[in-house]
């Protein structure tokens, strides 16, 4: 009987956790650069299958993993010189406040006031020649994120960067990953930028719908799963009661 509310609890604190991945994706579907979230829980039967020679008695398995998606979002034009897209994968690279590296799709970059290109408060797009710096007036950055200033002349180049799959990169917030692995190799990226747009989040019309679908499925389960204890619980207190009374 124990054994029973153990699974059932652990069913629904892995619903509880699909739920806040899924509200989260809502949440940021009008994210630019946002990459949603997956919540892979493994079934009961499979977890024991897998444990069946080490698993103890008292031991109830349970494995509930969140991976993000890094399938592209659909292109926005803007019309705005620092907003930047990739087309292909790959990511920015960024140096955080604290110096280390960062990497995004999310290109709704702004000038500080020494007219370097950030993507958020001392979060500076690095280019081939370290933090890049706009030069004044007028400038435009070509297809392989070259930047050149009204009379052609190059001033820097802004790097992009691609890693080994699966990408071993986690959240960092505001649409930024950094990597799980200091060692991480970085790769060319075969990718082009795409000046004036920007990328949206990849929680669109259609995949909002289905990730309110599952926030609907889940709570359905939750609710089974929380029946489920509820009996459990009044047959435990008719049993005891049961033995108070011989």
């Amino acid at each position: 009987m124990r054994q029973s509310l153990v699974i059932s609890a652990r069913a629904m604190d892995a619903l509880t956790q699909r739920m806040a991945v899924t509200s989260n994706n809502l949440a940021n579907i009008n994210t630019v650069g946002y990459k949603k979230d997956l919540t892979l829980i493994t079934s009961f039967r499979d977890a024991l299958n897998s444990n069946i020679n080490s698993i103890q008695d008292t031991e109830i398995p349970s494995n509930v993993k969140s991976v993000t998606d890094f399938s592209p979002g659909n292109f926005r034009f803007t019309n705005d010189k620092l907003n930047m897209a990739l087309q292909g994968e790959g990511f920015f690279k960024i140096q955080l406040e604290n110096g280390q590296t960062a990497y995004t799709r999310k290109g709704t970059f702004k000038l500080d006031n020494q007219n370097r290109l950030v993507a958020g408060d001392n979060q500076f797009v690095l280019g081939k020649n370290g933090v890049i710096t706009i030069p004044e007036g007028e400038f435009s950055v070509d297809r392989e994120g070259v930047i050149r200033d009204k009379d052609g002349n190059e001033f820097n180049q802004i790097t992009t960067v691609n890693f080994p799959k699966p990408y071993a990169l986690e959240k960092n917030g505001n649409s930024m990953f950094v990597t799980l692995n200091s060692n991480q190799a970085e790769l060319r990226a075969d990718i082009e930028i795409k000046q004036m747009y920007v990328e949206e989040s990849n929680v669109d019309e259609l995949s909002s719908m289905l990730e309110m679908i599952s926030m609907m499925e889940s709570m359905r389960q939750y609710e089974s799963n929380q029946k489920v204890v509820q009996l459990q619980d009044q047959a435990t207190g008719q049993l005891l009661s049961q033995i108070g009374r011989v």
